[in-house]
């Protein structure tokens, strides 16, 4: 993990882990090919647990205790549902994240969240949370299923989390199929909820694109009436010249 992570997860400044380093006293799992440093979250905590030659130096409490498990918790939730009518239970979501944070004694900081698809990987809600726990701002989310993280690659959501030393905290755990063919089923539903919902969107789409040229082509059927009239008039107007000449002929 990136330095500003760790330095989050220990609870110090980036300067602290540097210093640190440069004094052999806690140092990082390795470095990038530019030189920049980079932890392992188990290692960092056992060598600040350990160490003896730190001689009380402050994390920033009030405390001269410098155990890992002093960091104060920064909680937040995680609520999606996959269309606007359900608005009911993306609240309920937020209500259960809610109660579980104050059951535990969290101070939950926010809930993000999104109404669109689990399989949908560009939903701001997510992708802004994701962009909090890489700037080491997080160090727990809590989510009441996996399913409303994402519909597939939570497995992999979740290692990137953790590899930023965030923990997913599930306030329901869901049964897992009892059989392949049950399992494939659910994803096959998942699949064609968001085709159809997908499929829709873009014929309401084509329809409001279909009534526009409607409404033109009927303007330009008045626009050639009102031309056609124009044009009658006109010949009435010469027919009525032709007349006047012969009289003044007669």
């Amino acid at each position: 993990m990136r330095i500003g992570v760790a330095a989050a997860i220990v609870g110090v400044a980036e300067g602290t882990l540097r210093r640190w380093d440069r004094e052999k006293k806690v140092q990082p799992a390795g470095r990038t090919a530019g030189g920049h440093r980079r932890y392992e979250s188990t290692t960092l905590k056992d060598q600040v647990a350990s160490r003896e030659h730190i001689d009380g130096e402050n994390r920033g409490s009030t405390s001269q205790d410098v155990s890992v498990g002093s960091v104060p918790e920064r909680v937040v939730g995680y609520a999606r549902v996959s269309a606007v009518k359900q608005r009911d239970d993306l609240e309920r979501q937020k209500e259960q994240i809610t109660s579980y944070a104050r059951v535990h004694q969290w101070y939950l900081e926010r809930i993000y969240q999104d109404i669109s698809s689990g399989l949908n990987d560009g939903r701001p809600g997510l992708r802004s949370m994701l962009h909090a726990c890489m700037q080491g701002h997080i160090n727990r989310v809590i989510i009441t299923y996996d399913d409303r993280l994402a519909r597939f690659g939570t497995s992999l959501l979740e290692w990137l989390f953790t590899s930023f030393g965030v923990t997913i905290e599930r306030i329901g755990v869901v049964q897992l199929p009892q059989s392949l063919e049950q399992h494939f089923l659910e994803d096959l539903l998942a699949f064609m909820t968001s085709f159809t919902g997908k499929f829709h969107r873009m014929r309401r789409g084509t329809g409001n694109k279909d009534k526009d040229k409607g409404k033109d082509k009927d303007k330009d059927k008045d626009k050639g009436k009102d031309k056609d009239k124009d044009k009658d008039k006109d010949k009435d107007k010469d027919k009525d010249k032709d007349k006047d000449k012969d009289k003044d002929k007669g």
